[in-house]
């Protein structure tokens, strides 16, 4: 298992030497080899709605006045490319993380779930989706799926699915997001 990233201000996220030069792209045409669905989803987008997210926040026990913040709070997502990688980079109210990921692969090892546990992230291309899984090493069923996919108006649909802490049910929610023309 490799280890996926999470970045704050000031630090750098990969060090050189684990991947080496990083040719990450956030340029369909310059992403060879990347799957189509992906390739439609590279770049920046913005959050511009959100359905569902305060009773899901609520179902999986964050405090009001974190919810609140979320809530009403902009968040954007950069999604970028490089042979078998995929990277999400996050920037909203709690700062800047990114996460590289093998895609089709294995997954990536990470100590930043809820609560600072153990996670073990995968993702894959599945149809017109980008899916990327979350499960607690040891367990056989996954934590989370979050799925990407382009609606028919263009706009990015991000549906999240995740296990309610003791309890086999599923907290759900969605967010939509517009394409941000302007280039990093």
């Amino acid at each position: 298992l490799k280890p996926s990233v999470i970045v704050w201000p000031g630090e750098s996220a990969w060090p050189r030497s684990r991947l080496g030069a990083s040719r990450f792209t956030t340029s369909a045409h310059e992403a060879h080899g990347c799957p189509r669905a992906l390739r439609q989803m590279l770049g920046r987008w913005k959050l511009v709605e959100r359905n569902g997210m305060e009773e899901f926040m609520e179902a999986l026990g964050y405090h009001p006045i974190l919810r609140a913040g979320a809530v009403r709070s902009g968040q954007e997502q950069v999604l970028a490319h490089d042979t078998d990688w995929l990277r999400v980079i996050t920037s909203d109210m709690r700062g800047r993380s990114q996460i590289d990921l093998p895609l089709h692969g294995p997954g990536a090892l990470a100590h930043d779930g809820d609560g600072g546990i153990a996670v073990c992230r995968a993702a894959y291309v599945e149809g017109n989706s980008v899916v990327v899984t979350e499960k607690i090493p040891g367990e056989k069923d996954n934590l989370s799926i979050c799925r990407r996919f382009l609606q028919p108006d263009g706009r990015m649909c991000i549906e999240v699915q995740k296990r309610i802490p003791g309890s086999d049910q599923l907290a759900r929610m969605s967010t939509i997001y517009r394409r941000v023309d302007e280039p990093d």
